[in-house]
Parts: C-alpha cells; structure tokens; sequence
C-alpha cells in the first residue's frame, strides 16, 4: 500500500521537488552531492572569491522529530489529494516502537512525532518536509537527507555577516518546524588556494561563523558523506585514511589465501570489499591527486598485489577500467537530467561544430579548478584514451 501511494504522490508533488537534495533520488547519489559541493567551492575560487565559507549542519533526531500535523498541513497546502492525507493521517495513527536487545523486548510506546525509519514512504515524506528550507540566491545548499551545507563565496566581509544572519534564519525555521539544529555538533571549514599563514591573517579580519551568537567550530578539515575534505582542497587525507583502510583488509586476504580459499574467491573479496573503498567517489577526488598521493596510492595497490598474488598490472588495470567507468556514467546521468545542478555546467561542453571530436574542454583560471571534477568529465569525453594512458603510467611507475 505504502509503495501505491508512493508513486501516486510523486508525480502531485514533482513541482515541489527539491533539486538541492540529492538523497532518496533515482540518479543521485552522494557522489552527486560531494560532486556539486566541491564543484560551487573551487569554481567561486576560481572566480576569485578570497575563500569559501562552508557550514556543515547536524540535526538531532532529525527523522523522529518531524510533527506529522505539521508534515500533513504542508501536504494539504500542495494541493494533496484529500484522501492521502486522511490515509497518511491514519497511517500514522497509534503508532508505537520497542526496541529489542539480547533477546528482550521493551515496553512498547506511543510515537507522537517523526516519520518511521525504514518505511517506504519516510524518505520521501521527510524530503517533501524539508523543500521549504530558507534559500538565497548568494548560498549555496546541499541536502543529502538531513546532512546539510551551506556555502557561501566570501569576497568582503559583509558576506561572513551575511552567511550568520542566513543561518539564524535556517535555525529559526528549523525550530518552527520542529527540528532540533545542534550548533555544537556542526562545523565550518574555510576553503582557500591562499597559504596556511595569509588564511589565519585572513580569517582575523573578518566574523567568526556563528548561529544565533552560539559559535560553530572551524576545522581544517571535515568528513563529508565518507569523503575527507581539507580546507586547502587537495586530498592527501582522504588518501591516507584509504590506505589505512585497505592495509586493514590485507590481513583478512593473507588469512583467507592460508585457509586455503580459491584464488578466485580472492579476486571476489578484493573486487567486492578492497577496490570499492579505493573507488568510492574516484570522479571527485582521482583528478585533483598530487604526487604524493599517486605513491600513497601505488604502495596502496602494491600490498594488495603482493598479498592475493594478482599482478599488480592487472590490479592497475581493474582501478583504472572502474574508475573511467565511473566517470562516463557519471557524465551520462548529468546530461541525461536537466535538472541535475551540473547540467548546466557539462552540456556547453558538447561540441556544436564539425570537429573530431563530439566535446570541448572547459577553460579554467586555477589548478584547482581544472583538476576538478567538471573540466576533468568533458576531457574523459573528450580525450578517454589519453587519460585512461595518463593513468596507467602514474600506478604504474
């Protein structure tokens, strides 16, 4: 019943969809979202914004705290059918939640708020909840479910002023909607191509990130849906916490190679548990590796090789296979979707003239931005070959 009425409600409420939220979206994934928001950082650097002010927000409880009278009146208020919102009103009627632990089951309480965890409706219901978010045409906002950031270029320091006072308005919203934002567990990093020093003398001269007078913790680097992000955006820490990861694994392949298991099932594991911690978001950070990353990354692939006995060649060559992959099929549901926030930016790639080649590629002012993900799409569309050469030299060597 709940999948029935899920797909007559999508359609009714297309209108309200929220493009900024990519979770619970056929066609979105995290690597869209941590895609898009590195994307608005690197491109307002590169249009020379001093740096990039990003605010990632936490909720509590955020799926239990929604107050379903409130959730039904914004239905109601779309134009719902009368006759879903009466079902939805009953659906969430007398609900009650247990919890079970070794084996006991607790008393079994009445919920008087959220949205079930779990249910086929509750994704969509909490994201139809959230479409009414405070918006500015100056911020730029992601939703992955309840994770949330708020970016905002910084070029004077009215913006720093003008990203609180944006704020204040989020958790003002937040609390007349029943949701909890726990400044206390949010953080705010600061990205920048300036040097550690310029960026402290930088920062002084301008307000400190706050909600409401509560100050929110500044970090040089935070973990945003499993992807390490550092204020100086490159990704050696991300690299460094999947080479920790993966060294890990190697102690599990030794003990399955001495018990005896076929070499077959070997290659499964690593395919299967090894090379996805390695490949995970490959469009966004592959592009922007420095040096020392690329031999982080070879050691890296080195240990697995030498504890599954697949050459490391052919290692190289499934990683590299994937990860190109990746990134065509990543560039196929850009510009499949014309509501995708990078859609935009990728299909004036697409060439309009008689050249051998059906793309161009993206001009870029910094380094950064041209090894991010964008500029490095329309050259896989324009150059795989190349790329796919570059590669394999660099895991290679």
């Amino acid at each position: 019943m709940e999948k029935l009425l899920l797909n007559i409600l999508k359609p009714s409420l297309k209108a309200f969809s929220d493009p900024k939220q990519f979770a619970y979206k056929c066609g979105r994934s995290t690597l869209d979202a941590a895609i898009v928001l590195h994307h608005n950082i690197v491109s307002c650097l590169d249009k020379g914004a001093k740096f990039v002010r990003t605010a990632f927000l936490d909720y509590t409880a955020a799926f239990d705290s929604v107050p379903r009278t409130l959730l039904l009146g914004k239905m109601n208020s779309a134009q719902t059918e009368s006759w879903a919102t009466r079902w939805l009103s009953s659906y969430f009627k007398d609900r009650k939640q247990h919890t079970v632990l070794a084996g006991k089951r607790s008393t079994s309480q009445l919920t008087e708020s959220g949205v079930p965890q779990g249910a086929v409706l509750s994704p969509f219901l909490f994201s139809f909840f959230l479409h009414d978010l405070p918006n500015s045409p100056k911020v730029n906002f992601i939703k992955y479910a309840d994770d949330l950031t708020v970016s905002v270029p910084v070029v004077s320091t009215s913006d720093c002023s003008y990203m609180n006072g944006f704020l204040a308005e989020v958790k003002d919203w937040s609390g007349s909607n029943g949701l909890k934002l726990n400044p206390t567990k949010c953080n705010t990093v600061d990205f920048s191509l300036r040097s550690e020093k310029d960026m402290h003398g930088l920062i002084q001269s301008h307000d400190c990130c706050n909600i409401d007078g509560t100050m929110i913790e500044s970090k040089s680097s935070v973990s945003y849906l499993g992807i390490s992000f550092s204020s100086n955006l490159c990704w050696s820490s991300h690299i460094l916490i999947v080479s920790k990861k993966v060294f890990r694994l190697t102690y599990y392949i030794k003990k399955l190679r001495h018990s005896g298991i076929t070499q077959s099932l070997i290659i499964q594991f690593i395919n299967s548990c090894v090379l996805p911690i390695i490949l995970y978001c490959s469009p966004l950070f592959f592009p922007g590796l420095l040096k020392k990353d690329h031999i982080i990354l070879r050691r890296t692939l080195r240990a697995v090789s030498r504890v599954s006995a697949i050459p490391l060649t052919e290692l190289n060559d499934t990683v590299v296979n994937r990860h190109m992959n990746s990134c065509k099929h990543l560039a196929k549901v850009i510009l499949s979707d014309s509501e995708h926030p990078l859609y935009s930016q990728l299909f004036p790639c697409i060439s309009s003239g008689k050249t051998r080649r059906n793309f161009i590629n993206i001009y870029a002012r910094t380094t950064k931005y041209k090894n991010s993900t964008v500029p490095y799409l329309a050259r896989v569309l324009c150059e795989e070959t190349n790329i796919r050469k570059e590669l394999l030299q660099l895991l290679n060597q």
